[in-house]
């Protein structure tokens, strides 16, 4: 990132993110995250936007709530 921090990171339909830009939004759902409560040491998994929960833990006791 540090080299080419304006190269293309990431692409998807009709978008696209620099590793810059992609790291900006890595920070913030890191600190979305942390300020729910979600530790570092905490694994998550990501959803399709439609799923009630798009970020969760993965814990064994959390996955029959979802």
């Amino acid at each position: 990132m540090q080299a080419y921090p304006d190269r293309c990171a990431l692409r998807g339909p009709g978008r696209s993110w620099t590793y810059t830009e992609l790291d900006r939004r890595v920070r913030r759902l890191a600190g979305a995250l942390h300020e729910r409560g979600v530790s570092v040491r905490w694994r998550t998994t990501s959803a399709p936007a439609c799923a009630p929960s798009a970020y969760g833990p993965t814990t064994p006791s959390c996955s029959r709530h979802r």
